[in-house]
């Protein structure tokens, strides 16, 4: 077995791949809006890596592909390392790509000899257009055909991949997820497996339609053929997570003035728990810096929602696992310190393997909820005025056993340890540390018919508790 590793990052794209595909990171348009609370790299631009090293571990020969396997179990953050184990003697070969300790995709790839149809030409693939938004109603019924057209930058991005597989087959790689991403399920969309077999004939087009649709999941199965390549797709519209109405009433009911004399700062402000607390505390009048990491779409939304008051309401762009607290002393010293401190921020949460722990992932959890918090408030509590609250969300998974949320109870469990000590050391300050159950957010929400709690009417309960 052989393992390497790769960090991807935002890219110029080699194909028309746009969409919120899984959201695929060649394109911004896909990092807009995330169900995995981050930018992550898209299936295939997975597949294009693994491809591209598998042949250059091959010596960089020309081959051509027989079968093409792939699942696509966990998101594969954009940036962060990645690892790829491969196994098997070619032509036939095994893989696992691998976040934090986690299996992000796993999946077999067969190879053959090229011939001579292999080298027919490939259009040239023109600007991407918008994703479509395709009403559910539509997906048993749709069907479509798609050129082969590859961008340039393919040999610049992976040129082991460019020299060494056909480009009809590259660029049928590339169809794939412009069928998924911009057609069906169209925006909202996310690529969950792919199972090809290529045929020895030419063709300029791929046909596609939706073979089975399971309304309840969200569950889509494509077929796709030519005389090039058929196969299969699975692809799942991607779940919404609504503002609730209970929020609407919650904001028309609050007295004014309720948080007048208020400065808080919000920590992960723009969507969730967060985004609730800030909107509720700028309509009781409070001062809001909030702060956002990748959203800066939704942050720049929020404060136009919030432009009219009561209350004030800026945002900040903040990376929590930032070491380097300049931009943080900047934010406190801009807005004169805080009185209160919310700290809603968190990476995505389901990534952990069932039956499995992550010495990676456990570490990465600490970071975030233990670390990155105290640098925080250490740097806040030095500038400028003190503060009077903290609220620290904590989590009903410390006490009741989830599958695949080890690490993340554990690294919770150390914060509410690290709080308790906080408010032990600062006894002016009240800290908050609610075990919260399960809220409906961009992160929780899923066609699986686990339900989560509103999270309006608990964070109006927490900021009155936090007021006293």
């Amino acid at each position: 077995m052989t393992v390497r590793s790769f960090a991807p990052q935002e890219v110029q794209s080699f194909g028309r791949l746009s969409g919120d595909v899984n959201p695929i990171h060649v394109d911004p348009i896909a990092a807009r809006r995330m169900i995995f609370n981050r930018p992550v790299v898209h299936g295939v631009m997975l597949i294009a890596w693994l491809l591209d090293d598998q042949l250059r571990q091959h010596g960089g020969g020309r081959a051509r592909l027989r079968a093409l396997k792939a699942l696509f179990l966990q998101p594969a953050p954009v940036g962060d390392e990645l690892t790829l184990e491969s196994s098997g003697q070619w032509p036939k070969l095994r893989f696992r790509i691998l976040w934090r300790g986690t299996v992000a995709a796993r999946g077999s790839v067969e190879y053959e000899d090229r011939s001579a149809i292999d080298d027919m030409p490939v259009s040239e693939a023109p600007a991407p257009g918008a994703p479509a938004l395709v009403d559910s109603s539509a997906f048993a019924s749709m069907t479509g055909e798609e050129r082969l057209e590859l961008g340039p930058g393919l040999e610049a991005l992976f040129p082991d991949l460019a020299s060494g597989l056909p480009r009809s087959q590259i660029a049928v790689l590339a169809a794939l997820t412009r069928i998924v991403g911009m057609h069906c399920p169209g925006l909202r969309s996310i690529l969950a497996e792919i199972d090809l077999g290529f045929e020895q004939q030419a063709a300029p087009a791929l046909a596609w339609k939706v073979a089975e649709f399971d309304d309840r999941f969200g569950r889509l199965t494509l077929e796709v053929g030519s005389p090039l390549v058929r196969g299969t797709m699975v692809a799942f519209e991607r779940p919404v997570a609504e503002r609730s109405a209970k929020e609407a009433v919650l904001l028309s009911s609050i007295a004014s003035g309720e948080f007048n004399g208020v400065k808080a700062l919000v920590v992960g402000a723009t969507r969730g728990l967060g985004g609730t607390l800030t909107r509720l505390l700028v309509v009781g009048g409070a001062e809001v810096v909030g702060t956002f990491n990748m959203g800066k779409d939704e942050a720049a939304a929020l404060a136009k929602e919030l432009g009219s008051g009561p209350g004030q309401c800026r945002f900040e762009r903040l990376d929590i696992f930032e070491h380097d607290t300049a931009g943080l002393r900047r934010i406190a010293d801009d807005a004169g310190g805080f009185t209160h401190l919310l700290y809603t921020a968190t990476p995505p949460i389901f990534v952990g393997a069932k039956g499995s722990f992550s010495d990676a992932l456990f570490e990465h959890f600490l970071e975030a909820y233990v670390r990155a918090f105290l640098r925080l408030f250490e740097t806040v509590q030095a500038q400028g005025r003190s503060l009077s609250s903290v609220l620290f969300p904590s989590s009903v998974a410390v006490a009741e056993h989830q599958p695949g949320l080890t690490e993340y109870a554990m690294a919770k469990a150390a914060a509410e340890a690290m709080i308790a000590s906080l408010a032990a050391k600062h006894r002016d300050i009240r800290f908050l540390a609610p075990r919260l159950p399960r809220l409906e957010t961009d992160q929780t929400i899923n066609r699986s018919g686990v339900t989560g709690e509103d999270p309006a009417p608990l964070a109006l309960d927490l900021l009155r508790q936090l007021r006293g």
